[in-house]
């Protein structure tokens, strides 16, 4: 996000999306400090409009800014024929320098182009201003373009889809005199999947432990390093889930470190449950043994529907899948061995 600013914690939502905390200091000047974030394009409007913004130095935020990508390079087609074409308007009032076919260079400034039909098509002519020489060139004769260092960067972070958009704030420091200022920054950030629960069900004799983990997908193309997460079934940009309307929100807290790499998934343990239950065993005429387990939630919190992986004294004996369990509620699950 910024070389100031360290993500610090990540809310994920059952439904998807997340809510991402940063923190840092950020240099400011004695009068208002505009301070801008590279977001990726796709993004830019949901962090504009959800953006939110603490100074824990005395500073008050005046205006939240969005600045997107210049318009004539990002509606260009970079793999269409016509992309050079489509992209000299943005070079006039530039310093180019001209690799003609015949070895020769022209450098100065493009003071616009033209086009010329004839009966082999049409060709465009560059009128380019060196220091004492005003030049038409036509672009049959350039082998290359050279652009300004700025520009080409802009240009290949453009082609290499990395162009950014930026959003940011107006900073006014207040009376405070300090050249650094700590600040708390969140926004919302849509991912297309939630998170999912996944449980073990451990049988020991008559001690049933039923294990709660939660699948965590980080589907940004950046690391969470370090950070802590909460996973909750809260929905601020949704209505409330029919679990929620049930059994109220449900919240896990990991306090962290966590660290889950970019698009990438982790499976990680939130709570350990002492549930009652009973195990049913049939075998039918042919043989073939089912598996039924009836369990009691007796832990205060609602389960979430997921996959449920269930061992008996160190032997796995099957998999099934969990429905939504209210609080002392009872579910009768079948276990595929």
């Amino acid at each position: 996000m910024s070389r100031y600013l360290s993500l610090k914690s990540v809310t994920l939502f059952y439904n998807g999306g997340a809510l991402l905390e940063y923190e840092g200091q950020i240099p400011v000047k004695d009068e208002d400090t505009v301070y801008l974030m590279p977001v990726e394009i796709e993004l830019a409007e949901h962090v504009f409009s959800t953006l939110n913004v603490s100074d824990f130095d005395g500073g008050a935020i005046t205006g939240i800014i969005y600045q997107p990508p210049e318009e004539p390079i990002y509606s260009c087609d970079i793999k269409s024929n016509d992309f050079i074409r489509c992209l000299l308007p943005k070079l006039i009032g530039k310093n180019i320098n001209l690799g003609l076919k015949g070895g020769e260079a022209i450098s100065g400034v493009l003071l616009g182009f033209d086009e010329n039909k004839n009966d082999e098509g049409n060709d465009v002519f560059l009128n380019v201003l060196s220091s004492d020489k005003l030049y038409r060139v036509s672009m049959v004769s350039v082998e290359h373009i050279t652009l300004g260092r700025n520009y080409a960067l802009e240009l290949r972070s453009f082609a290499k889809g990395e162009l950014k958009a930026y959003v940011g704030w107006k900073l006014d420091p207040g009376t405070l005199v300090k050249d650094k200022h700590l600040v708390n920054v969140k926004y919302f950030q849509p991912l297309g999947k939630g998170w999912k629960t996944f449980y073990h069900l451990y049988i020991t004799d008559d001690i049933w432990v039923l294990i709660v983990w939660c699948e965590i997908v980080n589907a940004t193309p950046k690391d969470w390093k370090d950070v802590s997460i909460i996973l909750t079934t809260g929905a601020p940009l949704t209505t409330a889930t029919s679990e929620q309307k049930d059994g109220g929100i449900v919240e896990h807290k990991i306090n962290g470190p966590v660290t889950v790499p970019k698009l990438s998934r982790v499976l990680i343990p939130v709570s350990k449950l002492d549930v009652k239950g009973e195990l049913q065993l049939q075998i039918d005429n042919s043989g073939k043994m089912s598996i039924k387990i009836n369990i009691t939630n007796e832990s205060g919190k609602v389960l979430l529907p997921g996959k449920i992986t269930v061992w008996k004294n160190d032997r796995l004996l099957g998999v099934g899948e969990l429905q939504f369990i209210k609080k002392g509620g009872t579910a009768s699950i079948e276990i595929r061995a």
